[in-house]
């Protein structure tokens, strides 16, 4: 009788540690529901917030094309390369919600001046010069390459005897 009582008794407390482990297993599901909730929900914020704000600087864009410089212009006074700009010209809406009275927007305005800090980047020399002195153009052979150019230069090939 005594291993029969020893046997329920193991049984009794297999049950409770098993009943144990699984709520403390859905306790901890609980919770990273609710962190994963928690972090979804941040990041839905932030989309929202980029999306206006580049919604905003694309009707910022917009003005400054409408004011008479051309989209290039705007894009150096904005420090943007052009994909970004034309992508927030597309975020921007299309229609105003007050009409303007001006008539036809030139497309460039001449007496206006781009800042020279903005072409500042235009005019370094090109990719010629280095740190090292002169590096040569990719038109060019590299020297003792024999006069052949190529993209990835060969591995040495082993003898087959060595």
């Amino acid at each position: 009788m005594a291993i029969n009582e020893i046997r329920q008794e193991t049984r009794r407390s297999a049950v409770e540690r098993v009943a144990r482990l699984g709520q403390q297993r859905a306790d901890l599901v609980k919770k990273q529901e609710g962190l994963s909730a928690e972090v979804m929900g941040a990041l839905a914020e932030r989309d929202a917030l980029v999306v206006d704000a580049e919604r905003r600087a694309g009707i910022g864009l917009k003005g400054l094309v409408s004011s008479g410089l051309s989209l290039a212009e705007a894009t150096v006074w904005c420090d943007l390369d052009g994909k970004d700009a034309a992508r927030l010209l597309r975020l921007a809406p299309t229609t105003t919600s007050r009409p303007t009275r001006r008539g036809p927007v030139p497309l460039r305005r001449l007496d206006m001046a781009i800042p020279t800090e903005a072409l500042a980047h235009l005019q370094r020399p090109l990719a010629t010069e280095g740190p090292f002195g002169r590096l040569p153009l990719p038109t060019q052979p590299s020297p003792g390459s024999g006069g052949r150019r190529r993209c990835h230069p060969r591995p040495a090939r082993k003898h087959p005897c060595g």
